[in-house]
């Protein structure tokens, strides 16, 4: 099975340190011990298509989201470290051990200034004689280090072991140091046996003469090569004897080395599909009350730097319509990144892809493994002439980002030539149908590995800045999620839950969050506002351009607008930029907080904008075309981290009853990670145990646990995810 790891862990912060919570799910995020650096971790993937995991740290400035990124490189561990201890400066480093195996792979690792790799020590190399005793062998894994407090201090790392000793690496020579009458690293002829066997697993035949024989070198490992000191000599000038945990945080912002890996696509037609599931219906009538809109003057938008509040991490460069701002250069910054990227394998993919043009019906129906859709002959022919293209697909799910590089006729974000997304859409599903073919022939670990890459294709293509691919990608992941929960509900004497535990937690990756995704409309319509602006050559003063709105009415397509293209101008004439340009903002700025509040006081404050602002005659014409009605979409995107997180949830229950021999009797077991939280409601999902096995709902849109089992794409009802409801296919 594709051996992958999990969702952003819950993380212990002391003393700059970030565990992962129980050693369940792999590192992502730690922060050093004065908050001035975050490391961000991409778990790798070892096994098929493996990747390294990768690293990306970054200088936090307040006010300025995740920050500056100071470098990214790759990790030596196989998946993510467990703890990890950030310089106050930023200068090293240091990580302990590997996911799942504690000390027996990657026991202290430090990095340098630009990610690269100064030392790796092996457990053989900090431990004495006398330390193994208090090793603990659990499982696969040794544990050494769960206690320790990790400081730098003078020039060293130092790391308090829980029995007493303090073990200390001069960082200056990258060795560690060894006071007088302690031992020094110990061979294979003291170590335990239990030991043994898993610090030299990798050894063929496992036999007695190869442990030894591997255990040879172990005194001398601690010796630093020629490379290492070379190594070591270039960074003694980057410390200065003081504890660099003080250094002061309001020091120049560290040169960004590159660009942050996000997606964004403006203007994209939606597919019907998705134009049907976000239609308007009929609304409650809501008081309506004004947004407070900020006084800003043309002066004080062209000094801002950003116009996204605080704790977004998606900068929107303020408009200037003097000097216009380039918001395709700065949506192409966004999109490059380091390292192996799945753009290229997903285009191979739609190059190949040859579309489905049989019945819908059909499709559908093989989708949701209906056997006798499943083993028709047009859908078997179909799936054989998309080998290539489903290769391709799958290799490029595998891999952790993706890049773009958007090109726009006139400069424009309306005007950028977007990618295809329906193919991506064809091809998740072809994805799915090759798993349930799978399933049906008891190949349990290959239909996992399909499932997977659809979930994982479709956080892809749900990264973008816009509603439109955040939706897609949701679509895509829907049917593999269906998919996943009928798997372990057909196949789990046959699964091996642990390892789905893993593989699950890092392929269902969350599309962007609503509140980002909400940025890239606030780009779009700063950067329109912008260019119907104009000045005056001699005066400098900005006068609306009647000519530019025509085209730009003509581009929209809206009869009812064109109609009304002179009153528009008029209007916005009297308006002015400045005050448009901060009443769209004010509104952005509410839609803002309702994303990040619970649900249903987000979704209130949404109707009421819209009402106040969005369907009143007498508003900014501008604000009430361009500035989206987003109520439904919210409920939309809800809904599908609603089920990405209880379909993680469901996998670790039934991980957890195949290790105990039953379910939980409350999912406090596993404690506050975030997949026990319903985000419709801000409250556990609804959870029992029935007969030996278990219920699990989400109270849905109307936030009240009151129709359980009703039908999932219901707006107010309750969603069932677990026992599953008996499949109807075909329709």
């Amino acid at each position: 099975m594709r051996s992958c790891h999990g969702l952003a862990a819950g993380l212990l912060v002391l003393a700059g340190v970030a565990v992962g919570l129980a050693d369940d799910r792999p590192l992502r995020e730690a922060r050093s011990a004065n908050d001035g650096y975050l490391l961000e971790i991409e778990p790798g993937r070892p096994g098929r298509n493996g990747r390294p995991p990768r690293a990306v740290l970054r200088k936090r400035v307040a006010g300025r989201g995740a920050g500056t990124r100071v470098w990214e490189n790759r990790l030596v561990n196989d998946v993510a470290p467990l703890r990890v201890f950030i310089r106050g400066d930023g200068k090293f480093v240091v990580t302990l051990d590997e996911y799942r195996r504690g000390g027996t792979r990657n026991a202290l690792v430090i990095y340098g200034t630009r990610g690269e790799l100064l030392r790796h020590f092996l457990l053989q190399d900090l431990l004495t004689a006398a330390d193994w005793q208090h090793v603990d062998v659990r499982k696969q894994s040794l544990h050494w280090s769960d206690a320790a407090q990790g400081r730098f201090k003078d020039g060293f790392f130092e790391l308090e072991l829980e029995w007493g000793r303090t073990l200390r690496i001069d960082l200056k020579w990258l060795r560690v140091e060894r006071p007088a009458g302690v031992e020094p690293a110990c061979g294979a002829e003291n170590l335990p046996a239990a030991l043994l066997a898993l610090l030299f697993e990798h050894v063929e035949g496992g036999g007695a003469e190869q442990v030894s024989e591997a255990a040879e070198p172990l005194e001398e490992v601690g010796a630093l090569t020629p490379e290492e000191q070379e190594q070591a000599a270039t960074i003694q000038e980057m410390l200065s004897g003081e504890d660099a945990d003080s250094a002061s945080l309001e020091e120049e912002p560290v040169p960004v080395l590159a660009a942050d890996a996000e997606a964004l696509e403006i203007g994209a037609e939606v597919p019907a599909e998705v134009s049907d599931e976000m239609s308007p219906e009929a609304e409650p009538e809501l008081a309506v009350e004004e947004p407070a809109v900020a006084e800003v003057v043309e002066e004080e938008l062209e000094l801002a730097e950003s116009l996204t509040p605080p704790g977004i991490d998606v900068d929107v460069p303020a408009p200037d319509a003097r000097n216009p701002t380039d918001y395709v250069a700065w949506i192409n910054e966004l999109g490059q990144v380091d390292g192996p990227d799945a753009t290229p394998l997903y285009d191979a993919a739609i190059d190949a892809l040859i579309d489905w043009e049989g019945d819908a019906g059909l499709l559908r129906a093989a989708l949701a493994g209906d056997p006798a859709a499943l083993s028709d002959a047009q859908v078997t022919a179909w799936l054989a002439q998309n080998a290539a293209a489903l290769a391709a697909f799958s290799e490029g799910s595998q891999l952790a980002t993706r890049s773009w590089n958007f090109e726009s006729d006139d400069g424009s974000l309306m005007s950028l030539r977007l990618p295809s997304l329906s193919p991506l859409r064809t091809l998740g599903r072809g994805s799915v149908i090759v798993g349930r073919e799978a399933a049906a022939d008891g190949q349990v670990v290959v239909a996992a590995d399909h499932y997977l890459d659809t979930l994982a294709a479709g956080a892809h293509t749900g990264e973008g800045l816009t509603i439109i691919e955040n939706l897609v990608g949701a679509a895509m992941q829907e049917p593999a999620a269906d998919a996943l929960l009928d798997l372990q509900a057909e196949h789990g004497d046959e699964l091996d839950f642990d390892d789905l535990v893993e593989a699950a937690e890092v392929a269902y990756s969350p599309v962007r969050p609503a509140v980002e995704t909400l940025q890239g409309e606030r780009a779009f319509f700063m950067d329109t506002c912008q260019r119907l602006w104009v000045p005056d050559p001699n005066t400098g003063e900005l006068s609306f351009d009647a000519d530019r709105a025509a085209q730009f009415v003509d581009m929209v397509g809206d009869d009812n607008l064109a109609e009304g293209t002179d009153e528009m101008a008029a209007r916005l004439s009297e308006i002015g930029y400045a005050e448009t340009v901060a009443e769209a903002n004010a509104v952005y700025d509410r839609m803002s907080a309702a994303f990040l509040a619970p649900y249903p006081q987000g979704d209130a404050e949404l109707r009421v904008l819209e009402e106040s602002v969005l369907r009143t005659s007498d508003a900014n014409p501008l604000v009430r075309t361009l500035v989206p009605a987003l109520s439904r979409y919210h409920l939309v995107h809800t809904r599908a981290e609603a089920r990405r997180r209880a379909v993680l949830l469901t996998t670790r229950l039934n991980a957890y009853q195949q290790e105990h021999g039953s379910y939980p009797d409350s999912l406090a077991v596993f404690g506050d990670d975030s997949v026990v939280v319903d985000p419709f409601s801000d409250a556990p999902f609804v959870y029992r145990v029935v007969d030996g096995d278990f219920e699990l709902y989400s109270v849905g849109g109307d936030g009240v646990a009151d129709t359980a089992g009703q039908d999932p794409d219901s707006d107010g009802a309750d969603v069932r995810y677990w026992p599953r409801a008996e499949k109807v296919v075909g329709e």
